[in-house]
This record gives structure tokens, C-alpha cells and sequence, in this order.
């Protein structure tokens, strides 16, 4: 699990820049500064994102004052509690928003979510007694045989060798199979069905160890990035692509283009509202040349019927 903490402020050009130090379940610590502003933007992105007026998380509050150091050291941390509660809730941290935000990999919850699924099914290994927890450890193998072989095919080998030390101890525990109250034909079922979990796992097994017997993962991914640029040649890897296998890497690059569109999106609708503001402003400048106009003409009228009393009190007066 991610650790967040905002160990300092620096203030730079005016603005105070909140530090953030996340700490990964590997040790590695990321580090990124952030504004105030985009705190509360963060905050409208992921009530935009999932449709909702409902934000269970606590900011500070804005003030119309100038901020003093107290008011930072108190905003640093809340804004901490406010980061660490955020990133514990699945539902909410997994998106482009927070990753972007955290400067995290953009796989980072999704790996994350997988191996305490993984852990969270590892854990359930037991002992059989009838026939009813039989046929439910049987679906529970039958789950981890599926997720063991999309790992796999994501040459995600750690997770997969997790996955199959489960299933060996499940296994194990399904056999023998409890016989009360079975009739014949269900018994030959689930032999059948546990014949099919062992060829499974054996397939399993024999792909894991040709992945695990083939080359470094570094050397065995694809040479997607040249060391050295040329004229017209792929850019370098980064230091954010690099620890990314081909699928990992596909779907980033899947995330930057739906990002993007969303973006031009976003730009597209702020554009049709700068559009719908011009029109209504010419609208409103068109009324109000209008009132001129008329104000003009009516001073017109006003000015030639003064210069007729004015005529009309000289007569009086000779």
C-alpha cells in the first residue's frame, strides 16, 4: 500500500508548494509539489469523473485572507489525511486523476488491487467436510485457475507463482471428495471436475516455468525504445516506461489517448461556452446600442423643442 506524507512547504514566486513524498509497497519513494489550487481541482475532477455531488473526503477550507504559516502547517496536514484516506479507498483512487496527481505509474492501483485479491484468495485454504464447502472450494480454485492464467499471459510471474502455490494447497484439499448424500452421477461429476483443476494446474505450472526459464524480463520484452536516438528513430525509453511490460505500456498509452480526447473534449465544450458567452455578449451590446440610440434620438427632440420655447420666450420678451 501507497504511504503519503507532506513533510514541508516551499514557498516559490508567491506560492506556497506543498511537497509530497509517496512511499510504494517497494520501497521506492516518488516525490511531487503541488499548489492549494490543485487540490481543489483534484477534488472537482473526481466529483466530475464519477458523476457525483458526494465527496466523502475532508479539504481545508479556502480563505479570502492572506495565508499565514499557520495556516499552511495546518492545511499540510490535513492535506496529508486527506491524500492517505483517499488512495485507501479502491473505488476512488484507481483513475488517471489521482495518478496523474501522485505522479504514480499508471498501473500502480490496478497491480495493487490484483495482489490483495491474490492474497485475499490465498488465505482461504481449509479443510473439507461435506459436500456443500467441497463445491465451494471447488469454485474458488476454479476463480484462481482463471486469474493465474491471466497473469500469466501478461507474463506477470510473480503474481502467477502466488496463484499456483494457492491452487496447489486447495488441491490438496479437495481431494478426496466427500460422498454424503451424492448420488453416482454427481460424484463422477466432480471427479471429472477435479481431474480438470489438476490438468489445469499442470498447464499452468509448465508455462510458468518455460516464462520463468526464458530471458530476463528485461531482456525478453520487445526492444520498444533504442538506447540511442536518430534521425527519424523511436524517442529513448523513460524512466517512467521502463519498468513497464508490453501490456502495461499498450494500456498507458491507451490511458495518454483517452486522456487526450477527453481533453480536447473538455477544450471543445469550454470553446462552445466561450462561443455561447461571445453571442450572448453581442446580444447584449447590440440592446444596448439600441437604448443609445434611442437616448440620442430623444435628445434630438428634446434639444429642438428647447430651442422653440427659447424662440417662442424671446418674442414674449421683445
Amino acid at each position: 500500500m501507497v504511504s503519503i506524507e507532506i513533510p514541508r512547504t516551499i514557498d516559490s514566486e508567491g506560492t506556497t508548494l506543498y511537497v509530497i513524498e509517496c512511499t510504494l509497497d517497494n520501497n521506492r519513494i516518488t516525490q511531487t509539489r503541488r499548489r492549494f489550487s490543485e487540490f481543489l481541482a483534484l477534488k472537482t475532477n473526481l466529483l466530475r469523473l464519477y458523476n457525483t455531488s458526494s465527496f466523502p473526503f475532508q479539504l481545508p477550507s479556502k480563505t479570502l485572507f492572506k495565508v499565514t504559516d499557520e495556516t499552511k502547517e495546518k492545511r499540510r496536514v490535513q492535506l496529508s489525511n486527506f491524500l492517505n484516506d483517499l488512495v485507501q479507498k479502491e473505488e476512488w483512487r484507481d483513475n488517471i486523476y489521482v495518478r496523474e496527481f501522485l505522479s504514480l505509474p499508471n498501473s500502480y492501483f490496478k497491480r495493487l488491487s490484483n495482489n490483495q485479491n491474490i492474497n485475499f484468495s490465498l488465505g482461504k485454504n481449509r479443510n473439507v467436510s461435506n459436500s456443500s464447502e467441497w463445491l465451494q472450494l471447488a469454485n474458488e480454485v476454479r476463480t484462481l485457475i482463471q486469474t493465474g492464467r491471466t497473469q500469466l499471459f501478461a507474463k506477470q510471474t510473480l503474481e502467477a507463482r502466488m496463484i499456483l502455490v494457492g491452487i496447489q494447497g486447495k488441491l490438496q484439499s479437495l481431494d478426496p471428495i466427500p460422498q454424503d448424500s451424492l448420488g453416482a452421477g454427481e460424484l463422477s461429476k466432480r471427479k471429472n471436475m477435479l481431474v480438470g483443476f489438476k490438468r489445469d494446474y499442470s498447464e499452468l505450472n509448465s508455462l510458468l516455468n518455460e516464462l520463468s526459464r526464458s530471458s530476463p524480463q528485461e531482456e525478453s520484452k520487445p526492444r520498444l525504445f533504442n538506447t540511442r536516438r536518430i534521425l527519424g528513430g523511436p524517442e529513448p525509453e523513460t524512466d517512467s516506461t521502463r519498468p513497464l511490460e508490453n501490456t502495461e505500456l499498450l494500456q498507458s498509452q491507451q490511458t495518454i489517448m483517452q486522456t487526450q480526447d477527453q481533453k480536447i473534449e473538455e477544450l471543445r465544450s469550454a470553446i462552445q461556452r466561450q462561443r455561447e458567452l461571445g453571442t450572448i455578449i453581442n446580444q447584449e451590446l447590440g440592446e444596448q446600442n439600441e437604448l443609445i440610440d434611442e437616448l440620442d434620438d430623444q435628445l434630438d427632440v428634446s434639444t429642438d423643442k428647447m430651442k422653440i420655447a427659447r424662440q417662442k420666450v424671446s418674442k414674449v420678451l421683445r
